[in-house]
């Protein structure tokens, strides 16, 4: 069995940025737009009404983006609605409790020890307000809830922190709910292999071999390097149609339609960013190379090493713009440093492990 070199992985994984780079960025730059207009709400106490119209000509805005042509395309729209209706009322009107309850605090304790305090009306001035008078709290030591109050700042770098956590997923009936990242690899490169599986029925062949690459998902790998029928229904056991030329055929379209236990057509060809493809078969002609079991698992665990890097560079991107968005610039330089540390090891591990670097896939 033969390894894959460098410039075959690059080629695979390059092949998978003509299509996603169109559609994914939308959903990225989406989640975090829809973010930073809560933040940016309850930071400077804007009324909740108006805070609901804005998001709500937003997410028509991006309607408007997302492709007609896309597969389950009310499922994003429909979790954007129902996972920002979410954020509203754990980032917007539970915050705003927790904020009068401290500016609470402060009142009476300023009236208690007679110190003249300005009107504070938003989150954004009783932080400054708090982070200008810290001489002040040695006054307060014996005040009660003190301690919440002096804990305030720190309390807001943990909403922006727990706020670039967040994920908006999907909404379809019957189906686990997966995040509109994940959805539109699944849904870009479905769309493609449905074009692909459809050019080669109208090629008149019947029978196709399907393609190996060692990072192959373990849904994938049983299925790769097999001669598939694209036409015909499993007779056998295991999905068999028939034996050619001493190869066992089996049925495409059975393996296909097999569901997930998330209720997903989850499986090779039309798998969640599935990049195998169907080549022609012609009498005499042998299975794509095959891979060693130890190299198509160390592969998947690059891969995988690879996406969780992509995601921690997103989420420290993300903490970075809430955190302007509070005006905080310390805490978003510390996260701005922290994603520039994690793109260089990023880029040079892409580079050692051959795999092309996707910038759209660590943009927001």
């Amino acid at each position: 069995m033969k390894k894959l070199t460098k410039e075959e992985i690059k080629y695979i994984s390059a092949l998978d940025g003509t299509y996603q780079s169109q559609y994914l960025p939308i959903f990225s730059h989406a989640e975090l737009k829809i973010k930073e207009i809560i933040t940016k709400y309850f930071w400077t106490l804007r009324p909740k009404c108006e805070l609901i119209k804005v998001l709500d000509n937003y997410i028509k805005e991006i309607e408007k983006k997302i492709p007609k042509d896309l597969p389950n395309r009310d499922a994003y729209i429909n979790g954007l609605k129902a996972k920002t209706n979410k954020f509203v009322k754990e980032y917007y009107t539970k915050a705003l409790v927790s904020f009068s309850a401290i500016l609470s605090i402060v009142v009476s304790n300023q009236a208690r020890i007679g110190v003249k305090m300005p009107k504070i009306s938003t989150p954004q001035e009783l932080s400054t307000y708090i982070k200008s008078n810290k001489i002040k709290y040695r006054m307060w030591e014996q005040a009660k809830a003190s301690v919440r109050v002096q804990g305030y700042p720190k309390k807001l770098d943990e909403y922006i922190g727990n706020f670039a956590k967040e994920t908006i997923i999907t909404s379809e009936p019957g189906r686990k709910g997966i995040s509109l990242w994940q959805k539109a690899e699944l849904d870009v490169r479905y769309s493609h292999q449905m074009e692909m599986l459809e050019e080669c029925r109208k090629s008149g062949n019947d029978l196709f071999w399907i393609s190996s690459h060692p990072d192959c998902s373990k849904r994938c790998e049983k299925w790769q390097g097999k001669l598939v029928s694209i036409s015909k229904h499993a007779t056998m056991s295991g999905f068999r149609v028939e034996k050619v030329d001493g190869n066992w055929v089996y049925s495409l379209t059975d393996i296909m339609a097999q569901k997930d236990k998330y209720g997903y057509n989850n499986n090779i060809i039309c798998g969640f960013n599935c990049r195998h493809y169907l080549k022609s078969y012609t009498p005499g002609s042998s299975a794509p190379k095959q891979y060693e079991h130890v190299d198509i698992e160390k592969m998947r665990k690059v891969n995988d090493y690879l996406r969780a890097m992509e995601r921690r560079i997103r989420y420290y991107k993300t903490n970075e713009r809430l955190a302007l968005v509070q005006g905080n610039k310390l805490e978003a330089l510390k996260n701005h440093n922290k994603a520039n540390v994690i793109i260089k090891l990023y880029k040079q591990e892409c580079e050692h492990f051959g795999f092309a670097v996707q910038e759209f896939r660590i943009n927001i």
